[in-house]
């Protein structure tokens, strides 16, 4: 995927376009150990009271996903699985100032900032690499700006579009020691076509019931790779179904066609020229 960018005049060169996916981790874990130092290195998981045996993790630092705690889960059983597990109550305008926070951070690097939630921010860093450095020295920039500024770590996926950087952040950069990854035109098919349908950037296991059925089997069921499910929305054998199911969306995503570019402000739109 290219996009236009001016150099001088009426000058044009085609470059893929550089989208950053930034994704804080364990968010709310994270910036209570920022704010109480006396928290790093212990199991700590944010979540409602758990003397009312109702309280449902949040977030868990990584200390507390060493013994299995997860999101999603209840507070008992976060405690049976690691006695001394330190809860902390959530405190959602904290969090919200820490995410502000962290778009302005961002935006010291390119105006074009999409918050994408409270702890994940798409940016367009198309035609920056002259100014700036190259995508990988920027991502370490940021990643060292972001730990300096507020104690958090950030994981960073690169893609020519949203779909590829968020896949390179959730499916690999966030198992990289560096906390980057990139996935590009090159490279996706060999990278992701193994993955699960699930895998795909937008699916999950709530859309599981609406599964389009092909051949007689559920590709939730069946487990099927998301090299597959895109064989076989290329083909068109399936394109009524995901039609019916709201797949449409994904469809075009998965043989990847152009996006559109983040707005940019002002001051640098003289410098791009979009799809």
């Amino acid at each position: 995927m290219q996009t236009l960018v001016r150099i001088t005049g009426d000058r044009l060169i085609m470059r893929p376009k550089v989208i950053f996916l930034a994704d804080m981790e364990s968010f709310y874990a994270s910036v209570e150990t920022s704010c109480n130092p006396s928290l790093r290195g212990k199991p700590v998981a944010v979540c409602g009271d758990p003397a009312l045996r109702h309280g449902i993790i949040l977030a868990a630092s990584r200390e507390a996903k060493a013994f299995g705690i997860k999101t999603g889960q209840p507070a008992w059983e976060a405690r049976r699985l690691c006695p001394w597990v330190i809860f902390v109550h959530p405190r959602m305008q904290t969090y919200i100032d820490y995410s502000l926070h962290l778009t302005r951070i961002f935006e010291q690097f390119t105006d074009r900032v999409l918050p994408y939630s409270v702890d994940e921010q798409f940016l367009d860093l198309t035609g920056l690499e002259n100014i700036l450095g190259s995508p990988q020295k920027l991502a370490a920039d940021i990643n060292r700006r972001v730990w300096k500024e507020t104690g958090i770590r950030c994981r960073i996926g690169m893609g020519e579009n949203p779909l590829q950087a968020k896949m390179a952040c959730d499916c690999f950069a966030k198992k990289c020691p560096n906390a980057f990854f990139e996935l590009n035109g090159a490279n996706y098919a060999c990278r992701t076509w193994n993955l699960p349908v699930s895998s795909l950037f937008g699916v999950g296991h709530r859309m599981e019931p609406t599964w389009p059925v092909c051949h007689g089997k559920c590709f939730a069921a069946a487990g099927e790779s998301t090299g597959k499910f895109y064989g076989l929305t290329l083909t068109g054998s399936i394109i009524p179904l995901l039609n019916r199911h709201r797949f449409t969306n994904k469809k075009e995503s998965a043989i990847q066609r152009p996006c559109p570019g983040i707005i940019a402000n002002r001051r640098r739109s003289s410098w791009f020229c979009w799809k």
